[in-house]
């Protein structure tokens, strides 16, 4: 096993997931669950029930595509229940980042809901955390180059 492969195994989600999570509530509207994720200057939020468990989840994606297929539609009054996607993919606070790295990969998603015993968000782990992660094991494992130093690729991006 290498280096970095030993590192992700050793990670676990809870060193990497953000854990002030933005819910929004079930009842809500559409209009006031994007009001709230815009607020927080958040991509995504779990939906809860009345008792803070999560029954879904509502992205700036979601919002996209019900626009899209509803121009007409006033968010204001389309329950947000319609909108939302009741399939969540949920990973536990103790796996590895390596695991949730292939979950991701597998469910084609580009964040986990970090749930508790009882099912109420604990964090939210995104694709970025990973791949800042990833960077940054890679920065600490490799052999130091010089500042300004090219990079193996030499392409535009370098």
């Amino acid at each position: 096993m290498s280096d970095i492969e030993d590192r992700l195994n050793q990670l676990r989600v809870s060193d990497l997931m953000a854990r002030r999570v933005t819910s929004v509530a079930i009842e809500s509207t559409a209009a006031q669950a994007a009001q709230a994720m815009h607020a927080a200057h958040v991509t995504a939020a779990p939906v809860v029930d009345g008792n803070g468990v999560c029954v879904g989840i509502v992205t700036a994606t979601d919002f996209l595509r019900w626009a899209a297929e509803q121009p007409q539609a006033d968010l204001g009054k389309v329950p947000l229940r319609d909108v939302m996607r009741w399939a969540v993919q949920t990973i536990d606070a103790d796996a590895s980042v390596l695991l949730a790295a292939r979950m991701m990969c597998a469910a084609h998603v580009h964040r986990l809901l970090v749930v508790d015993r009882d099912g109420r968000p604990a964090g939210i782990l995104s694709s970025l955390d990973l791949v800042a992660m990833m960077t940054k094991i890679v920065d600490e494992l490799a052999p130091r180059r010089s500042v300004g130093q090219a990079g193996p690729h030499h392409g535009k991006f370098d």
